[in-house]
C-alpha cells in the first residue's frame, strides 16, 4: 500500500516503509560501543551494535566495516587498479577510482565498469535514440527517459510529498526531498568518517574529498573537478556563458545560486529565511548558513594535502594552496609584478589607478578591496572579535592578532637576504627590504613623490589638503 510505513523508531517516532531502512536508522541511536582492540568471537555483539576505532574514535555499524577501516591506520592497501597500479585500502575506493578510466568521450561522465559506459554512450548516439520529444526535437534512448524529459516542458509534477504537499517531476527527487527535509533519514554512510547522507550521489561526491579523485576534466585547460556541477561552473569562465537571467533587470548569472542571491536586490524586504540556531543571524541561501555555522562549531572539513592546516571553506583552502606553489601566472602590465591568483592581480592593478570602488557608508573614505573596507568599518563599530589566548587582549583584525602573538612567542622567522636582520612579521621584512632595493611603490596622487609605505604616503597627502 502506497504511503504505508509499518516500522516505527521507538527513539524518535519516525516511520519507515522497509525493514532495511528502519534498521539502518535505529543503529544511529545505539550507545553501546566496542573498541577496535576488543573485537573477538567472545564479545557477544550482533550486527546492529556500533563499533569504535581505538585510533581515531570513529564509529562503525559492523565489525567488518571496522576491520576495513583499520587498514587505513595499518597502511594496508590490498586492492590494486589494473590500469595504473594505484593501490587502495578498501574495495569501494578502488571502484570509485576506476571511474576515471571509463570516461565518456561525449560528456566526460565517468563509470565504474566498461559495460555501464557502453550503455551510457548509447544515450549520445542518434541511431540508438528512437524516442523523439515533440517540444524541442530532442531524441532520447528510452521511453521512460522521454516521459521524464517531457515534464520539463509541461511542468507536470505527479509525485507529491505527503508531509508538505510539495510536488516533484521524478520519484528519486521526491525521495531525496523527504529524507533531507522531513525524516532526516541518512542511510548512506561514508567509510572514512561518520558523516551520513540522504542520497548515494551526495555520499559519492563527499568521498572524493577523501580519495582526491577528480574525474571530470575541462576540455579547455585540462583542470579536473570532483563533480559535473563544478565542471560546468568552471567551463563558464572560458565560454563567458551566463545562462540564468533575472526577471527584473535581465542580468545574467553563471549559477542558479548566484541568481537567487541577486534577486534579493529587487525585494523591498530582504528575504533571509535561514536562521542560525546559535546567534539568530539570518541568511538568504542555505549554503551561506552552513558556512556561517562553522564559525560557531569550529568545524574545518577542508584539509591541505601539503600540510596539517584545515579550513572551514573550500575557497579558503584554495587560497592557502597557492602558498605551497611557486607558480604565479598572473602578471601586472604596469610594474611586472606576478601573482598566484587573478583576484590578487585585480586588487593590485587598482593601486596603479585611482579606482577605489569600496566606499564606507559612515565616512567618505574609499578602498581598493572589500577586505580593506571591512577592516576600516571596525573603526566605526569598534568591534574587536579576535582575542589573544595569552593575555586576553582583543583586536580588530586577524592580522593584528597574528602580529601581536609574536610578542608572546618571540619568533623572528623572517630574515633579510641582504643583511643579518630578522623580523617577526613578513610584511615588516618586506618594508625593510625596500631600504636595500630602493623600491618606492606608493606614489602621491597630487605630486610625483613616492614612498616605501602606504602610511608615509598617507601622512604626506595631508600636506596637499591643508
Amino acid at each position: 500500500m502506497k504511503g504505508y510505513k509499518p516500522f516505527t523508531c521507538k527513539f524518535c517516532k519516525i516511520s519507515f516503509d522497509t525493514l532495511d531502512r528502519f534498521r539502518c536508522h535505529v543503529n544511529r541511536h545505539k550507545i553501546k560501543y566496542i573498541q577496535c582492540n576488543e573485537i573477538s568471537a567472545d564479545n557477544g555483539y550482533n550486527e546492529q551494535t556500533p563499533f569504535q576505532c581505538k585510533n581515531c574514535d570513529k564509529y562503525f555499524l559492523s565489525a567488518s566495516n571496522l576491520v576495513l577501516h583499520f587498514r587505513i591506520h595499518k597502511k594496508v592497501k590490498p586492492f590494486q587498479c589494473e590500469y595504473c597500479q594505484k593501490c587502495f585500502s578498501q574495495e569501494e575506493d578502488l571502484k570509485l577510482h576506476a571511474r576515471i578510466h571509463y570516461q565518456c568521450e561525449y560528456c566526460q561522465k565517468c563509470f565504474s565498469t566498461p559495460s555501464v559506459l557502453k550503455s551510457h554512450i548509447h544515450t549520445h548516439t542518434i541511431k540508438d535514440k528512437h524516442f523523439h520529444c515533440e517540444y524541442c526535437k530532442k531524441y532520447l534512448s528510452s521511453k521512460g527517459s522521454l516521459k521524464v524529459h517531457i515534464r520539463t516542458h509541461t511542468n507536470e509534477k505527479p509525485f507529491q510529498c505527503e508531509h508538505c504537499q510539495k510536488c516533484f517531476s521524478a520519484k528519486n527527487v521526491l525521495l531525496n526531498h523527504v529524507r533531507s527535509t522531513h525524516t532526516k533519514e541518512k542511510p548512506y554512510q561514508c567509510t572514512y568518517c561518520k558523516k551520513c547522507f540522504s542520497a548515494s550521489g551526495y555520499m559519492r561526491l563527499h568521498m572524493r574529498f577523501h580519495t582526491k579523485e577528480k574525474p571530470y576534466r575541462c576540455e579547455y585547460c585540462q583542470k579536473c573537478f570532483p563533480s559535473t556541477g563544478s565542471l560546468k561552473t568552471h567551463i563558464n569562465t572560458h565560454t563567458k556563458e551566463k545562462t540564468f537571467q533575472c526577471d527584473y533587470c535581465q542580468k545574467n548569472c553563471v549559477t542558479k545560486a548566484a541568481l537567487a542571491s541577486h534577486m534579493n536586490v529587487h525585494l523591498e524586504v530582504k528575504v533571509k529565511p535561514f536562521e542560525c540556531e546559535y546567534c539568530q543571524k539570518c541568511f538568504a541561501q542555505p549554503h551561506q548558513l552552513k558556512c556561517h555555522v562553522r564559525t560557531h562549531t569550529k568545524e574545518k572539513p577542508y584539509q591541505c594535502e601539503h600540510c596539517e592546516m584545515r579550513f572551514a571553506l573550500a575557497r579558503t583552502l584554495r587560497d592557502h594552496l597557492t602558498t605551497h606553489s611557486t607558480e604565479k601566472p598572473f602578471h601586472c602590465e604596469y610594474c611586472k609584478k606576478c601573482f598566484s591568483r587573478k583576484k590578487y592581480l585585480k586588487n593590485h592593478i587598482r593601486t596603479h589607478g585611482k579606482e577605489k570602488p569600496y566606499r564606507c557608508e559612515h565616512c567618505p573614505k574609499c578602498y581598493y578591496t572589500n577586505y580593506d573596507l571591512k577592516v576600516h568599518m571596525n573603526t566605526h563599530t569598534l568591534e574587536r572579535k579576535y582575542e589573544c589566548e595569552y593575555c586576553d587582549k582583543y583586536f580588530l583584525t586577524k592580522g593584528s592578532l597574528k602580529a601581536h602573538m609574536q610578542v608572546h612567542t618571540k619568533v623572528n622567522q623572517f630574515q633579510c637576504e641582504y643583511c643579518p636582520k630578522c623580523f617577526s612579521r613578513k610584511d615588516s621584512l618586506k618594508i625593510h627590504i625596500r631600504s636595500h632595493t630602493g623600491e618606492r611603490p606608493y606614489q602621491c596622487e597630487h605630486c610625483e613623490k613616492r614612498f616605501t609605505t602606504w602610511g608615509n604616503m598617507n601622512t604626506h597627502t595631508k600636506i596637499h589638503s591643508t
